[in-house]
Parts: structure tokens; C-alpha cells; sequence
């Protein structure tokens, strides 16, 4: 069956928010081509000491040692001058878009009628439109800084260590595992304690508008423990999640750090036995255990942007959820009023609560000039 016309489905969220970058492609194409380019610049430093360590130092030639390490000091000098450029380029333009999605928002939100302020939480909509917008920022830094550059770097990385010695790529290959499933445990872990700090934030946000926007009744009827408790509630369970999302964080981290180590342990041994062998030199050894940080750090580099990624495609969602909302209220027509001279007038009005409590009726007041 056929769609009918008008039933066009919308975009994805996340194809609308790259669909506002398409104004600034040759930005973004810069910025990807900086990134590869600081990712990939030290991959031919370790293959710099095995030319060291091989032939220099057995050919006692102190002109080659100095020319290789003045190379080596200019590769990392270039990278620092290239990590400062894809930095500026890359904030410059995700800023940009950012600053045009929390406007568009902003925009959205003044548009929106009265009767949907009346049952939407306040807090919420601020969230939308500044704690989500951050994360959508952090995100999309995290897709050009991690993902594509990490890939890249990885794929060169193991086609150098391959063409190294095979056999001790397997050895290095053969931890991988382990660090996935350290990310897949802990990673879920981490990754339920991120949302429950997220919808956390949001309600300790909302707390705090809803109080200062009281803050007078508050006051006027002395409620301030009642609100110093309801704070407190939702305060220590925010303590409590930041605290649990700083251990996993600081477990995973352990754990890679230690499965890293055990590796470099296997790689010097196995390479050793190689070297007694004959199948491979001292310099390839030290060597293959530099490059070896160009394997396993962009996995991890990987891995973090995924969780970075997912939480901003979530704000998205809630963003553009915001967007799309319909309930919106046409301008009002001619000039503002700037003032008002006269006594104000209210014959015969009432209020009853979402309840259906009845607090006001058949009420008439007014207030006089001045």
C-alpha cells in the first residue's frame, strides 16, 4: 500500500542536525582532514627507532642519530601546531550550528501558546534548550575528533604492525577481546548511571527554576524546610549516581590500563623469543610495542565516543521533539503597548485548579491609576 501524499515521514534527528552543517562543508571537510592528518603524524615515530636502534647505533653514526631525532622532535612539534588548528576549526564549526539549534529553540519556545507552559514542566524546556544543546555539542566534537580519526589511525596502525611480523600482531590482537568485553560490562554499567545522572540533572534543574520562581510564597508562608527537603532528596541521590558513574569510570579506566600493561608484558616476551629466533630485530620489538598504543588507544578512543554519541543522539530527540511540537500560538498582531494610563478591572472572574478544586468565583476587583 502506497503512502498518500503528505504522509512523507520525517528524518531521523540525527540526519536533520547534519543536514545543518551543509552550509559549512568546506569547514567540516577541514576539520576531518586536520584530524586524520593529527591522528596519523607520529604512526612512522616508532619505525624512526627501529632505524635508530638497527643501524645507527650498531654504525656508531651520531650525524644519522641527531637527523632522526631532530625528525622525530619536528613530527611531534607539527602535531601539536595541527591538534591547536583541528581544535579551533573544529569548535568554530560545531559552535556555529549549535548556536543556530539553541536559537532555533529559543525561537520554538516563544512560540509555543500558554496552554502548553500549563502542562509542561518549565525545567524541562530549559534543559532542552541548554543542558541537551551541550550534549549534542560534546557529541559531535566527539564524532570528528574520535571516530573518524581513531578508525583511520587504527587501520594504519595495523597494517604497519602486520607488515612488522605477524605473529606478534596476533599476540597484541589476541587482547582485544578482553578490552571488549571490559567495555561491554562495565561500559552498560557506566552507560545506566550516565542516564540516571542525566534525568537527575534535569529534575535538581527543575527544582531549583521552580523554587526561584516561588521564591516569594516560599517566603510569605515560611515553607523554606519544605523546599530545603524536597532539594536535599533529590541532591543526595544526585551525589549518589555521580559518585557510582566516577567508580565505573575509574574501574573501566583501571581495568584498560592493566589489560594495556599485560599486553606490553606479552609483546616484549614474545618478541624476545623472536629475536633469539632470528625472525625479528631488537628495533622491530620496541618498535611494534610503540605502535601498539596506535592499536588499542583508538579502540578506547571508539568505545568513549560511542557512549558520547548515544547521549546526544538522545538530546537530539528531545530537541527536535521540541521543534516539531504543534502547539504553537500565532503572534499577536500591531505594536507592543509601551503604557498604560488607567485603572484595571476584573468584574466577575473565577480560578479553579487542574484538579477541579474551585479557588476563586464570581470575584470583582479592580486597581486604579497610579
Amino acid at each position: 500500500m502506497s503512502p498518500s501524499v503528505g504522509s512523507r515521514s520525517t528524518p531521523s534527528p540525527v540526519l536533520r542536525y547534519a543536514a545543518m552543517y551543509r552550509k559549512h562543508w568546506p569547514a567540516v571537510l577541514l576539520c576531518v582532514f586536520a584530524s586524520l592528518l593529527h591522528a596519523g603524524i607520529l604512526l612512522p615515530v616508532p619505525l624512526v627507532y627501529k632505524r635508530i636502534i638497527d643501524h645507527a647505533i650498531p654504525a656508531r653514526d651520531g650525524r644519522e642519530i641527531v637527523l632522526l631525532g631532530l625528525l622525530v622532535l619536528g613530527l611531534y612539534l607539527l602535531q601539536l601546531l595541527l591538534g591547536v588548528g583541528r581544535h579551533y576549526l573544529t569548535l568554530t564549526t560545531t559552535k556555529a550550528v549549535i548556536y543556530e539549534l539553541r536559537a532555533r529553540a529559543v525561537a520554538k519556545l516563544q512560540e509555543l501558546c500558554v496552554a502548553y507552559y500549563d502542562n509542561t514542566n518549565v525545567g524541562k524546556l530549559h534543559a532542552r534548550a541548554m543542558l541537551d544543546t551541550e550534549q549534542v555539542d560534546v557529541s559531535s566534537n566527539a564524532l570528528i575528533f574520535n571516530i573518524l580519526s581513531s578508525g583511520a589511525t587504527f587501520i594504519a596502525a595495523l597494517i604497519i604492525l602486520l607488515h612488522l611480523n605477524t605473529t606478534l600482531t596476533l599476540v597484541a590482537l589476541g587482547f582485544l577481546p578482553f578490552m571488549y568485553l571490559a567495555r561491554r560490562i562495565l561500559g552498560k554499567r557506566m552507560s545506566d548511571s550516565t542516564q540516571a545522572y542525566r534525568d537527575l540533572r534535569e529534575t535538581l534543574s527543575t527544582g531549583i527554576h521552580d523554587l526561584l520562581a516561588g521564591i516569594r510564597l516560599v517566603k510569605a508562608f515560611g515553607m523554606e524546610p519544605l523546599e530545603e527537603e524536597k532539594l536535599a532528596r533529590t541532591i543526595k541521590d544526585y551525589l549518589r549516581v555521580s559518585i557510582t558513574m566516577s567508580v565505573f569510570a575509574g574501574l573501566l579506566g583501571s581495568v584498560i590500563i592493566t589489560l594495556g600493561a599485560l599486553g606490553t608484558v606479552a609483546i616484549y616476551t614474545v618478541g624476545a623469543w623472536l629475536v633469539i629466533q632470528g625472525e625479528m630485530s631488537i628495533g622491530a620489538v620496541v618498535a611494534f610495542a610503540a605502535l601498539l598504543g596506535f592499536l588499542t588507544g583508538p579502540i578506547n578512543a571508539l568505545a568513549g565516543s560511542l557512549e558520547s554519541l548515544l547521549s546526544g543522539s538522545t538530546a537530539l530527540k528531545a530537541i527536535f521533539e521540541l521543534l516539531d511540537e504543534e502547539a504553537v500560538e500565532p503572534p499577536t498582531q500591531g505594536a507592543p503597548v509601551e503604557r498604560i494610563d488607567g485603572a484595571v478591572e476584573f468584574p466577575h472572574v473565577g480560578f479553579t485548579y487542574a484538579d477541579g478544586t474551585r479557588a476563586l468565583d464570581d470575584v470583582t476587583f479592580a486597581a486604579q491609576a497610579g
